[in-house]
């Protein structure tokens, strides 16, 4: 249950992220705003880094047990690799986490967990920082 409301709330986040940005980053107030990530590589197998990247600089607090960086599988049962970062989101922020030797096949996310929608109205789809990509056998 749990996986597929990650699932919806990703494949949101790549509909809107595609169609408007979201973020106020490059023009405007970069308080609240929601960084575009980049994953690379966009293809990897297990026992692989993979590296979440920003270049957008979002005036959002830090939690203060840093951003809680996951790549996860969807599949049911499926483990999670997380790292943390205290970084800031300057515009020049990354966090890489090394696959599990026995992570899954298929399509993977990546991307900062605890996320702060506090802000986000009841009724509304709001994005967060998260990323596609690929495992593949070695």
């Amino acid at each position: 249950m749990w996986m597929r409301g990650v699932l919806a709330g990703v494949v949101v986040v790549v509909a809107v992220g595609t169609v408007s940005g979201c973020t106020t980053s490059s023009v405007g107030d970069r308080a609240g705003c929601v960084p575009r990530t980049d994953v690379s590589p966009r293809t990897a197998h297990p026992g692989d880094v993979v590296t979440l990247t920003t270049t957008d600089a979002c005036d959002v607090p830090v939690p203060d047990d840093g951003w809680e960086v996951s790549a996860f599988a969807p599949v049911e049962g499926a483990q999670h690799t997380t790292v943390r970062s205290d970084e800031p989101l300057d515009g020049s922020w990354s966090a890489s986490v090394t696959l599990p030797s026995d992570f899954p096949l298929g399509e993977a996310t990546l991307g900062i967990e605890n996320w702060d929608f506090s802000t986000c109205p009841d009724d509304a789809s709001c994005a967060a920082p998260f990323g596609s990509f690929r495992v593949v056998a070695p």
